[in-house]
């Protein structure tokens, strides 16, 4: 979690999928604090912590691209899509 004067302004999970491979998961920031390196700083302690445990390669599913890619992640050809269909 990421607090400022106490309170939680931000939060992100990491789910750990195997050796090889672990999630950023649930990243949320309050939106005052939005756009002040707060879920950069979140992804990279999961990016720590998933190193310390030995994982190899970290994933987040995600509509926000620019921003994990700025953080270093990247798409790739054979990447898997997640396809949604609305019921009616």
């Amino acid at each position: 979690v990421a607090t400022a004067k106490g309170e939680i302004i931000g939060c992100a999970a990491l789910q750990i999928h195997s050796k090889r491979i672990a999630e950023v998961r649930t990243l949320a920031v309050q939106p005052e604090f939005q756009d002040h390196g707060v879920a950069s700083r979140l992804v990279e302690a999961c990016c720590q912590r998933a190193q310390e445990r030995g994982v190899r390669e970290l994933f987040a599913v995600t509509s926000q691209i620019r921003f994990f890619e700025r953080l270093g992640f990247a798409t790739f050809r054979r990447e898997k899509t997640a396809m949604f269909l609305e019921l009616r």
